[in-house]
């Protein structure tokens, strides 16, 4: 008896081999047992070759695995454009033809004594003669724009003194005074430096204009201070900023080695930011501030001191 849920597959044999084959080999499947017979025969044969894909357009998300590159032909420059700096120089300068002996190169820099000779129109300075004289290194002490260093006397230079010092009096702070100096102020000024045989250094311009001065006076009155002096500098509204202070305070310091001073004093408005900026550069040391021991412009001020010593005297003595 057999069961019903089970099938026996029918045997024949081939008319041709005479091989005994099933009656499901024989006939062509269909339904589940053609799908059963594709499962075995797919295990085993062997695994397909997968196609070979055709080359796509990289795509705008996806990093191609080689960046490929196509460079579109360039364009062809003008002629005009193709033409080297210097020969656009040349063209300029020797009508169209190209002679690299006659190609400029950087312009010719003045030699200090042409830069000295050049005069300036008076009271309106030249910012760029100024920096280039700056950049000349080891000429810093020579006057600019065509001045010249004097010896300031009472005579000549007394009037524009007291116009330098009373407009300091009446407009900054850089000097602790209230009213104007008069012109016997001014004559006794000059007369004391006279009597100790201390130099009134100016700066004047070509028109005789003068720019600024230096000098020095005793720092106390006791005696044994006489190895030391307190100087003053003043450069005229308009021109500081260009270098004149410093003309005069280097010219100043030389002549105080030659009179054999040992240390040269500064008292100076600590909001001075110029002058105290200056005293540094020149070799000027800052020892002390006295807060608060002036009152001018309805503030109080305080006092910056800097101090240099020099090289002399070699023997120095009492009295």
């Amino acid at each position: 008896m057999t069961d019903a849920n089970s099938v026996s597959p029918t045997v024949a044999k081939s008319p041709k081999t005479g091989t005994a084959t099933t009656l499901a080999e024989a006939a062509p499947a269909t339904g589940a047992l053609a799908f059963a017979q594709r499962l075995r025969a797919a295990d085993h044969a062997a695994p397909p070759t997968p196609p070979q894909k055709a080359p796509s357009a990289p795509s705008a998300l996806a990093e191609p695995a080689q960046e490929v590159t196509l460079e579109e032909p360039e364009a062809e420059e003008p002629e005009e454009a193709q033409k080297t700096v210097s020969e656009n120089i040349s063209e300029s300068v020797s009508g169209n033809v190209f002679e690299p002996d006659k190609v400029p190169r950087h312009r010719k820099r003045r030699t200090l004594p042409e830069i000295l000779h050049l005069s300036f129109r008076k009271h309106a300075p030249n910012d760029e003669l100024v920096k280039r004289l700056r950049r000349d290194p080891g000429h810093a002490d020579w006057p600019v724009f065509g001045t010249r260093l004097v010896a300031c006397t009472f005579e000549k230079h007394g009037q524009a003194v007291a116009d330098i010092i009373n407009h300091a009096i009446l407009h900054s702070t850089s000097v602790y005074e209230y009213a104007p100096l008069s012109p016997a102020e001014v004559k006794e000024w000059f007369a004391q430096r006279a009597k100790n045989s201390v130099p009134v250094i100016g700066l004047e311009d070509a028109d005789g204009l003068l720019l600024g001065f230096a000098s020095w006076g005793p720092y106390r009155h006791e005696r044994a201070y006489k190895y030391t002096v307190e100087h003053s500098i003043y450069v005229r509204d308009g021109y500081r900023g260009h270098g004149f202070g410093r003309i005069l305070m280097e010219n100043l310091l030389a002549a105080a080695r030659k009179r054999q001073v040992h240390v040269m004093m500064a008292a100076i408005d600590a909001g001075n930011v110029g002058s105290c900026a200056l005293h540094d550069k020149m070799g000027f040391r800052l020892v002390g501030t006295l807060p608060q021991v002036g009152f001018k412009f309805g503030r109080w001020l305080d006092l910056a001191l800097y101090q240099i010593i020099l090289d002399g005297p070699p023997h120095p003595m009492d009295g």
